[in-house]
Protein backbone atom coordinates (compact mmCIF):
# COMPACT_ATOMS: atom_id res chain seq x y z
CA UNK A 1 0.00 0.00 0.00
CA UNK A 2 1.39 3.27 -0.97
CA UNK A 3 1.90 6.21 1.44
CA UNK A 4 0.26 9.16 1.60
CA UNK A 5 2.52 12.31 2.58
CA UNK A 6 0.84 14.17 6.11
CA UNK A 7 1.11 17.21 3.72
CA UNK A 8 -1.22 15.55 1.37
CA UNK A 9 -3.77 14.49 3.85
CA UNK A 10 -3.53 17.91 5.46
CA UNK A 11 -4.25 19.40 1.75
CA UNK A 12 -6.56 17.04 0.92
CA UNK A 13 -8.62 17.55 3.84
CA UNK A 14 -7.95 21.31 3.98
CA UNK A 15 -10.21 21.09 0.66
CA UNK A 16 -12.56 19.05 1.42
CA UNK A 17 -13.45 21.32 4.54
CA UNK A 18 -12.93 24.61 2.50
CA UNK A 19 -15.60 22.92 -0.66
CA UNK A 20 -18.63 21.38 1.98
CA UNK A 21 -19.51 24.55 3.39
CA UNK A 22 -19.92 26.07 -0.32
CA UNK A 23 -22.27 23.26 -2.17
CA UNK A 24 -24.27 23.26 1.00
CA UNK A 25 -24.88 27.24 0.71
CA UNK A 26 -25.60 26.30 -2.87
CA UNK A 27 -27.64 23.19 -2.94
CA UNK A 28 -30.44 23.70 -4.99
CA UNK A 29 -29.26 26.19 -7.28
CA UNK A 30 -27.06 24.59 -9.17
CA UNK A 31 -24.35 22.25 -9.94
CA UNK A 32 -20.42 21.96 -9.93
CA UNK A 33 -17.18 20.16 -10.90
CA UNK A 34 -13.88 19.86 -9.21
CA UNK A 35 -10.84 18.22 -10.74
CA UNK A 36 -8.13 17.16 -8.87
CA UNK A 37 -4.75 15.66 -9.82
CA UNK A 38 -2.68 14.26 -7.34
CA UNK A 39 0.48 12.11 -7.47
CA UNK A 40 1.03 9.42 -4.60
CA UNK A 41 5.34 8.29 -3.85
CA UNK A 42 6.36 5.76 -2.37
CA UNK A 43 9.61 6.42 -3.21
CA UNK A 44 12.03 7.81 -0.89
CA UNK A 45 16.15 7.95 -0.54
CA UNK A 46 18.51 5.49 0.67
CA UNK A 47 21.17 5.80 3.58
CA UNK A 48 23.76 4.78 1.97
CA UNK A 49 26.54 6.05 4.91
CA UNK A 50 26.47 7.84 8.10
CA UNK A 51 22.78 6.17 9.30
CA UNK A 52 24.22 5.90 12.82
CA UNK A 53 27.61 8.04 13.64
CA UNK A 54 29.42 8.58 16.60
CA UNK A 55 32.01 11.66 16.59
CA UNK A 56 34.98 10.65 18.84
CA UNK A 57 36.27 13.81 20.24
CA UNK A 58 38.98 11.61 22.33
CA UNK A 59 39.78 12.82 25.66
CA UNK A 60 39.26 16.79 25.97
CA UNK A 61 41.71 18.95 28.07
CA UNK A 62 39.51 21.10 30.09
CA UNK A 63 42.05 23.86 30.85
CA UNK A 64 42.17 25.15 27.13
CA UNK A 65 38.34 23.82 26.68
CA UNK A 66 36.60 26.35 29.27
CA UNK A 67 36.56 29.88 26.79
CA UNK A 68 37.36 28.29 23.11
CA UNK A 69 35.60 24.72 23.16
CA UNK A 70 36.89 22.06 21.43
CA UNK A 71 38.15 21.02 18.15
CA UNK A 72 35.32 20.41 15.27
CA UNK A 73 34.61 16.81 13.81
CA UNK A 74 32.24 16.28 11.02
CA UNK A 75 29.02 13.94 10.31
CA UNK A 76 28.49 13.20 7.19
CA UNK A 77 25.62 11.22 5.88
CA UNK A 78 24.66 10.34 2.39
CA UNK A 79 21.94 9.44 0.47
CA UNK A 80 20.93 7.79 -2.86
CA UNK A 81 17.18 8.80 -4.37
CA UNK A 82 15.32 8.29 -7.27
CA UNK A 83 14.80 10.12 -10.39
CA UNK A 84 11.75 11.29 -9.32
CA UNK A 85 13.59 13.24 -6.11
CA UNK A 86 14.88 16.80 -6.94
CA UNK A 87 15.69 18.09 -3.09
CA UNK A 88 16.04 16.62 -0.18
CA UNK A 89 15.35 18.51 3.35
CA UNK A 90 17.03 17.11 6.52
CA UNK A 91 15.85 18.61 10.14
CA UNK A 92 18.22 18.43 12.77
CA UNK A 93 17.10 17.53 16.24
CA UNK A 94 18.16 17.43 19.98
CA UNK A 95 17.52 18.41 23.25
CA UNK A 96 18.38 22.14 23.60
CA UNK A 97 20.77 23.76 26.28
CA UNK A 98 20.15 26.70 28.34
CA UNK A 99 20.99 28.58 25.72
CA UNK A 100 18.74 26.86 23.09
CA UNK A 101 21.38 27.05 19.72
CA UNK A 102 23.26 24.49 21.77
CA UNK A 103 22.45 20.85 22.52
CA UNK A 104 22.83 19.25 26.11
CA UNK A 105 24.82 16.35 26.87
CA UNK A 106 22.75 13.66 28.64
CA UNK A 107 26.09 12.44 30.15
CA UNK A 108 28.10 13.84 33.48
CA UNK A 109 30.32 15.83 32.06
CA UNK A 110 29.50 19.85 31.73
CA UNK A 111 29.75 20.61 27.73
CA UNK A 112 27.13 21.40 25.15
CA UNK A 113 27.57 20.42 21.26
CA UNK A 114 27.40 23.19 18.54
CA UNK A 115 26.26 22.16 15.44
CA UNK A 116 27.04 23.93 12.04
CA UNK A 117 26.11 23.21 8.43
CA UNK A 118 29.44 21.73 7.41
CA UNK A 119 31.94 24.24 6.35
CA UNK A 120 29.80 27.28 6.65
CA UNK A 121 28.92 29.71 9.34
CA UNK A 122 25.28 28.87 9.69
CA UNK A 123 24.42 27.06 13.00
CA UNK A 124 21.36 24.75 13.87
CA UNK A 125 19.34 24.80 16.68
CA UNK A 126 16.86 22.20 17.13
CA UNK A 127 14.78 22.17 14.64
CA UNK A 128 16.37 23.57 12.09
CA UNK A 129 15.62 22.43 8.70
CA UNK A 130 18.09 23.14 5.66
CA UNK A 131 17.80 21.62 2.06
CA UNK A 132 19.64 20.17 -0.61
CA UNK A 133 19.26 19.79 -4.60
CA UNK A 134 19.61 15.74 -5.32
CA UNK A 135 22.45 15.74 -8.36
CA UNK A 136 22.88 12.55 -10.05
CA UNK A 137 20.50 10.68 -7.52
CA UNK A 138 23.08 11.24 -5.07
CA UNK A 139 23.06 13.99 -1.59
CA UNK A 140 24.96 14.44 1.24
CA UNK A 141 24.42 16.49 4.51
CA UNK A 142 27.53 17.34 6.38
CA UNK A 143 27.55 18.81 9.86
CA UNK A 144 29.79 19.88 12.04
CA UNK A 145 30.01 19.25 15.65
CA UNK A 146 32.20 21.37 18.47
CA UNK A 147 31.93 20.81 22.08
CA UNK A 148 31.71 23.83 24.29
CA UNK A 149 31.32 24.43 28.48
CA UNK A 150 27.65 24.51 29.01
CA UNK A 151 25.84 27.47 29.88
CA UNK A 152 23.73 25.21 32.37
CA UNK A 153 26.56 25.48 35.04
CA UNK A 154 28.99 27.53 36.36
CA UNK A 155 32.03 25.57 36.58
CA UNK A 156 33.27 23.22 34.33
CA UNK A 157 32.89 19.33 35.60
CA UNK A 158 34.54 16.28 33.89
CA UNK A 159 32.78 13.42 33.01
CA UNK A 160 31.07 11.47 30.55
CA UNK A 161 30.07 12.91 26.80
CA UNK A 162 26.72 11.62 25.34
CA UNK A 163 24.79 14.19 23.11
CA UNK A 164 22.12 12.41 20.86
CA UNK A 165 20.72 14.28 17.75
CA UNK A 166 19.09 13.34 15.25
CA UNK A 167 18.24 14.29 11.27
CA UNK A 168 15.15 13.28 9.90
CA UNK A 169 14.40 13.57 5.62
CA UNK A 170 11.81 14.94 3.88
CA UNK A 171 11.70 14.85 0.22
CA UNK A 172 10.95 16.55 -2.93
Amino acid sequence: MKNISVFLRQALLGTVLCICPLFSALSGSGSGRITMSITIRDDTCTIESGASTTLDFGKVDMTGFRTEGGEYKRATIKLTCPDTTTRVTATLTGTPDANTRLFKNAGTATVSARAYKAGTVTQLSNGTSWGLNVLNKAVTFEVDVQLLPSKESAQMQAGSIQIPLSITFSYS
